[in-house]
């Protein structure tokens, strides 16, 4: 991601709009049968901090394409973050040590399997 719009002053309302972004973007495929929706978060693995999806689909018939670009970047155009966001200077800060051993630990898993 991108760490100028992970800054803790942008992040929440640009990470809610995404949410809602991405639910609208899934809908259409999903209908009549099937509802994508954002208030049902089951735990998807344990961890020091919780991590869960935003955004769960109730069942699926098939696959359905989501063009996460298309919709991050309707969100960033609807939403104050070209006037809200500087590029100049340096990134934000870094990881914490607690979530780097978690994205260590992640990678791991992964390449293991």
């Amino acid at each position: 991601m991108d760490p100028y719009i992970e800054r803790p002053e942008i992040w929440p309302d640009f990470h809610d709009s995404l949410i809602a972004g991405m639910r609208g973007a899934l809908q259409p495929g999903l209908r009549p049968q099937y509802a994508a929706v954002t208030q049902e978060r089951p735990y998807a693995v344990e961890a020091e901090r919780p991590i869960r999806p935003d955004v769960s689909v109730v069942r699926t018939p098939a696959d359905v394409t989501l063009d996460l670009q298309a919709t991050f970047t309707r969100c960033w155009n609807e939403g104050p973050y070209p006037e809200l966001l500087h590029y100049s200077g340096a990134a934000p800060g870094a990881l914490t040590e607690v979530e780097a051993r978690w994205c260590d630990e992640m990678l791991r898993d992964v390449r293991a399997s």
